[in-house]
């Protein structure tokens, strides 16, 4: 781990799953997974230093970037479950930090995320090479999943238009940007419920490629691959070439 033992390059948090917070297959939904990364990423970010409170001294926030889940399932209904995290790796631009999910004793899965330091008021990225401390927070422990691939629709494929809408206001997070879970579930809606009833997301991999806005109309497209996985852009109704984010689901037959 760190040459610095004063800092904690590994935090962990606890949860439990009560019916109020279930999916319709009873358990824990894939965008409260991904709360749950943000929320025990910011606390390791503000217990080593590099958190909210010491970036907006430079006029910085950080930003995800990039998600890649992988489980072998989700925590059930009124199961305990819990997340750990640590920072692989960082540099001038971004950081990369990873996750591993378990449920009781039981390792179902890791998570890889990049986070990208962002100036709040150009809205551009910011320069991290500010601050040393962030070299004595990087652990040496790997993860085990992939890496997120470069995520863009297979060649010769013609998306079909899955929906519209329009983002009003809480839709909006704490950066003035449309938040990270509002589009999961834009991405998982393109399926019905009853495709999850029987098959698993073991894969969700999202990149996030331009900020949406209050009053944004977007629209989402999706293309299905032979092998059953599923390719999602969210973009703007009205520039399609401004795309808010691209993301891949790989769903696998459940066994448990």
């Amino acid at each position: 781990m760190s040459a610095t033992p004063d800092i904690p390059t590994e935090l962990t948090h606890t949860w439990h799953i009560t019916a109020a917070g279930c999916s319709a297959q009873g358990r824990l939904p894939l965008a409260t997974l991904v709360e749950r990364v943000i929320e025990l990423a910011t606390d390791h970010a503000n217990m080593i230093g590099v958190g909210y409170d010491r970036l907006i001294t430079d006029g910085c926030a950080w930003v995800l970037s990039r998600i890649s889940i992988e489980t072998s399932r989700m925590p059930a209904m009124y199961e305990d479950y819990s997340l750990t995290t640590w920072i692989e790796s960082f540099n001038r631009h971004f950081s990369e930090r990873n996750f591993e999910i378990r449920a009781g004793n039981e390792v179902i899965g890791y998570i890889r995320t990049v986070w990208v330091a962002i100036n709040i008021s150009t809205r551009r990225p910011a320069d991290l090479s500010g601050i040393a401390s962030l070299a004595d927070t990087v652990s040496s422990r790997r993860c085990p999943i992939a890496p997120q691939p470069k995520l863009r629709f297979p060649a010769g494929s013609t998306p079909r238009r899955e929906g519209s809408y329009r983002f009003l206001a809480t839709d909006i997070d704490f950066n003035r940007h449309v938040t990270t879970v509002r589009y999961v579930n834009l991405v998982l809606d393109i399926l019905p419920v009853s495709v999850y009833d029987l098959r698993h997301v073991s894969r969700f991999d999202i990149a996030f490629r331009h900020e949406a806005v209050e009053g944004d109309e977007w629209v989402t497209e999706a293309v299905e691959s032979p092998e059953g996985t599923f390719t999602v852009a969210v973009r703007s109704a009205t520039d399609p070439s401004r795309e808010f984010c691209m993301a891949r689901l790989i769903l696998s037959d459940k066994t448990n």
